[in-house]
């Protein structure tokens, strides 16, 4: 097995063991999972936009920012402490309405836009999220996706693998003949067994000099 179907074979495994690992790993775990990490990046989004805010507390519509952040970094927490799938659903629809907002009272929509942009499709992600129902047949699907995927990688690979492997060997059997002094015969045969472009076999010829 060359180094290319190896890295193809570990490739596809580490798939296929994801894969397995959410149709096993139970909804109820990864759902919590989900929760940690939505919480984690509403933090992440929310705190940049507070600190901003409060540093431009004099100029107009500032209070309105610190505010709507406040109440980012508190549902940020709550997600992180509380799994609910119900404040899935409060979260999300606020991680919806609250930058619209921002993005209709901003002058520059646009750039509002896409700084709400993250936040924004986080709520959509939480209001999907929310039905338990929902996420289970989500992760289950994605599961044997990734399995399917996973084993088509590995064939497609093993074969294109092995179809570049005949090719060069069929580079191999190369011959240049050498005429080692000059008479116009050849003295020996130089054969590429490899297939790499280089000789590396020497036949000699066994030549009739006898005079007529």
């Amino acid at each position: 097995m060359t180094t290319s179907q190896q890295r193809i074979l570990i490739g596809g495994m580490i798939g296929i063991i994801v894969g397995i690992l959410l149709l096993v790993i139970p909804v109820s775990f990864l759902i919590n999972v989900a929760f940690i990490v939505i919480g984690v990046v509403t933090l992440i989004s929310a705190v940049p936009s507070l600190v901003v805010s409060i540093a431009n507390v004099k100029e107009k519509g500032a209070v309105a920012d610190i505010v709507m952040s406040l109440i980012s970094v508190v549902m940020g927490l709550v997600l992180i402490f509380w799994h609910s799938g119900i404040m899935m659903i409060v979260v999300g629809v606020y991680m919806l309405i609250f930058p619209l907002i921002r993005v209709l009272l901003s002058e520059n929509k646009l750039n509002q836009l896409k700084d709400e942009a993250i936040r924004m499709i986080l709520g959509v992600v939480m209001l999907l999220v929310g039905p338990g129902e929902f996420l289970q047949t989500l992760i289950r699907v994605a599961g044997v996706v990734i399995i399917v995927l996973c084993l088509v990688y590995v064939v497609i690979g093993m074969i294109k693998s092995g179809s570049k492997k005949v090719k060069a060997t069929e580079k191999t059997g190369a011959r240049v003949f050498v005429d080692y002094t000059g008479d116009g015969i050849a003295d020996a045969v130089m054969v590429d067994t490899t297939g790499d472009g280089k000789a590396d076999t020497e036949i000699k010829l066994e030549n009739d000099s006898s005079d007529t």
